[in-house]
């Protein structure tokens, strides 16, 4: 009996890392495309959230725009993290008319983007003020995102 309960328990352990490295070989984008990210036009011609980058260097400094705040969120498909925080940014950006949120893939750790802004840890968010000055420090934490968002608003 108990050689039977031992190789039920060690199947189940089996199937789990089966399912567990099926899950990280093949894990489904955060970001398809920008549609996809209920993207919609302001003004005719800005997008509310839009895809910016697929591990590409990127210059952030091109994608400010004056009277708004921008959030620009690096992060990758395959992290768990980025999973649960993406869509928490994105209701939260929608929240307003003037803060717009760009989004980063870094793809991986050597990619040409992450190297550029030495990109230690994903979601790593960056919030910039109408002025185009960042607020505070690149976080993961969405309490601290908001906060961030709440000062860059109130900026003239």
């Amino acid at each position: 009996m108990k050689k039977l309960i031992i190789a039920g328990i060690l199947t189940m352990i089996g199937l789990i890392m089966v399912v567990i490295y099926l899950n990280y070989q093949s894990p489904q984008p955060i970001v398809s495309s920008p549609t996809a990210l209920g993207s919609r036009s302001l003004n005719g011609n800005i997008e509310k959230i839009k895809l910016i980058s697929n591990g590409e260097s990127v210059d952030l400094q091109k994608h400010l725009v004056k009277d708004y705040v921008i959030v620009f969120d690096f992060y990758a498909d395959w992290c768990g993290p980025c999973k649960v925080l993406g869509p928490k940014i994105e209701e939260l950006v929608n929240q307003y008319d003037n803060v717009l949120l760009r989004k980063i893939n870094i793809v991986n750790w050597n990619s040409n983007v992450t190297r550029q802004y030495a990109i230690q840890f994903v979601p790593n968010v960056r919030v910039y003020d109408r002025k185009g000055q960042m607020v505070g420090e690149p976080t993961p934490e969405y309490g601290k995102i908001a906060n961030y968002l709440s000062q860059a608003r109130k900026s003239q």
